[in-house]
């Protein structure tokens, strides 16, 4: 089965069997499966348990090895995945964000952005786009009220969870679209619409 199981690439050429199980030691190898037929090798590592997959995969994405610098990442699911999927490595859930719920991971929940300060003849098409990237699950444009001290367009834009969240408002918050810089924050729990 797929349990506990890495995919690892960009591996060199002149690599062993004997390497991979090096390299990956520490973390418990029950089985490894070298593919060196079809261009850069590449291997399957089967670890001995979750836990010990988890810091895997945190800890050698990008491991250099021999100049080469290590793809690490979930093997592609029978079930019509095709290629293997990056993994972006979950952070420890911070303290102080456990008001989402009972049973949520804080860093779980969908969360929702607030962009500000594009130009007003942007559409939603043009949003969706600029966060692709993040794979948003859902864009509202807000059209701001005539009446409001504030009159510029702003939109929501939610993504899965707060990693994601973070790395939108990292990459996006103060960057030019469209000749303006706009503006990507999360949106605090009490506005939420």
């Amino acid at each position: 089965s797929n349990l506990n199981k890495l995919f690892v690439a960009n591996l060199p050429n002149q690599i062993t069997k004997d390497d991979v199980r090096h390299l990956f030691d520490k973390y418990g190898v029950k089985e490894i499966f070298l593919i060196t037929t079809k261009g850069l090798p590449y291997a399957f590592v089967t670890l001995a348990s979750q836990e010990s997959f988890n810091r895997a995969l945190q800890e050698m994405q990008g491991f250099m090895f021999q100049d080469h610098k290590l793809f690490i990442g979930l093997p592609a699911t029978k079930d019509g995945g095709g290629t293997p999927q990056p993994y972006s490595s979950p952070r420890t859930p911070t303290p102080g964000g456990s008001g989402d719920g009972p049973n949520q991971q804080s860093g779980s929940s969908p969360v929702v952005l607030c962009i500000a300060n594009f130009p007003p003849e942007t559409k939603m098409a043009d949003i969706v786009e600029l966060f692709s990237s993040w794979d948003p699950l859902e864009v509202v444009m807000a059209k701001a009220e005539s009446s409001g001290l504030r009159p510029y367009p702003h939109a929501y834009v939610t993504v899965a969870n707060r990693d994601m969240a973070e790395a939108a408002v990292l990459d996006l918050n103060d960057t030019y679209f469209r000749g303006r810089v706009i503006i990507v924050l999360p949106v605090p729990e009490k506005c939420k619409k």
